[in-house]
């Protein structure tokens, strides 16, 4: 009759590996999560630059850049279509409403 031979970890084994996948963790996890926040910066450039494009196209078609009290909405839609006879079709965001601050 042949003795079956039951093979385990020992706890030393065990040790080990947590403590490597710790280090891993913590050189590794600082790098994944600080990406959400970078990433949220670059959208908000992007964004501006897009509103940026859009003041300039608009000055460029109307004459003048838009009044305050207009706001980022005249980038979207005609504020004064009597005026504004230049206003570009469909405006000058690929947006249909003026951007939120990020």
């Amino acid at each position: 009759m042949k003795k079956r031979s039951r093979r385990a970890f020992s706890l030393m084994e065990l040790m080990v590996v947590i403590i490597i996948l710790g280090l891993l963790t913590a050189l590794i996890a600082p790098n994944i999560l600080g990406q959400g926040e970078q990433a949220r910066q670059r959208i908000a450039c992007t964004a501006m630059q897009n509103i940026k494009q859009g003041l300039e196209m608009y000055k460029m078609d109307n004459g003048e850049y838009p009044s305050t009290e207009d706001g980022l909405n005249a980038l979207v839609t005609n504020p004064d279509p009597d005026r504004f006879k230049g206003y570009l079709p469909g405006g000058y965001l690929s947006s249909k409403r003026a951007p939120l601050d990020p």
